[in-house]
């Protein structure tokens, strides 16, 4: 089962609406996302298909301290963590002191990662762990229909 931010959902699904009863003719293919964060040092936000039963390929790397969901917050003007009205979502106490903070994986190989679940060798859905603001890049690979075996050339995107 896929979770889907609902007010994203809902905004974008009836303005396509609107749009096709006005005579734009147009399939909806908006990918479907879902977010976490679990405390100001680690989250992920995730895109298209998430189902344990299939593939996964994943690519891990070292985190640095802008690798936090506060401190994407604090950057990101698209963020999924601030609404549509331009209020927060989720409340970030002490954000600069967060992204102050060292991150807790910043000494770990893995503290940072792409999840690319995969269906008949193409890309159905991709995780992104303490990344963040790439979740239109994440929607394009999925569209654009890319097979796993070109994982490693998506990465320089």
């Amino acid at each position: 089962m896929t979770v889907i931010e609902t007010i994203y959902s809902a905004v974008l699904s009836g303005r396509h609406a609107g749009e096709n009863m006005a005579g734009a003719s147009r399939a909806y293919n908006h990918q479907s996302m879902f977010w976490s964060d679990l405390g100001p040092e680690i989250g992920y936000e995730a895109v298209g298909l998430i189902d344990s039963q299939l593939s996964t390929v994943s690519v891990w790397a070292k985190a640095t301290a802008n690798d936090t969901p506060a401190a994407a917050a604090a950057s990101e003007a698209d963020s999924p963590r601030v609404a549509l009205g331009g209020e927060e979502a989720v409340p970030a106490p002490s954000v600069t002191e967060a992204v102050k903070a060292k991150n807790p994986f910043q000494d770990e190989k893995f503290g940072k990662g792409l999840v690319f679940y995969v269906r008949d060798q193409k890309i159905v859905g991709l995780v992104l762990f303490n990344v963040f603001g790439k979740v239109q890049e994440a929607r394009d690979i999925i569209n654009g229909g890319y097979s796993s075996d070109k994982i490693d050339g998506l990465l320089k995107k």
